[in-house]
């Protein structure tokens, strides 16, 4: 069964000059895949932790970002601008069980960390 499974697949993906003068299947070499990059979420605790944030910081900085992204259908914060960041703010205010201190927690995570320098 194994070796009928194998010609099968050497059918599919011949290469030439195998051994005893037949076809053999692909080797995919998997130092030669190159990583994937990490998603914005994963570089933002990432960068979270560099700069010395501790885990739950990190963990709600985190969790307000997908907020945002996600009141904004899923659009990267690079497209977004000031308008956007009020309409988060306004949203929070509307929304949140006690929303000062969610905004103050929102504020003192995203001024801990400067994920864009130089951006407005």
């Amino acid at each position: 069964m194994y070796t009928s499974k194998l010609k099968a697949f050497s059918t599919l993906f011949p290469v030439a000059g195998g051994s005893h003068g037949h076809k053999s299947a692909v080797s995919i070499n998997p130092q030669i895949i190159a990583p994937l990059p990490l998603r914005l979420l994963d570089q933002v605790a990432q960068a979270a932790r560099q700069c010395g944030a501790s885990e739950p910081t990190t963990t709600q900085l985190v969790s307000w970002l997908r907020t945002f992204i996600l009141l904004h259908g899923k659009r990267h914060p690079r497209e977004l601008g000031l308008p956007d960041a009020s309409r988060f703010l306004e949203q929070v205010l509307r929304t949140a069980k006690q929303p000062l201190p969610a905004l103050e927690s929102a504020r003192m995570t995203s001024t801990s960390l400067d994920v864009h320098p130089g951006r407005n």
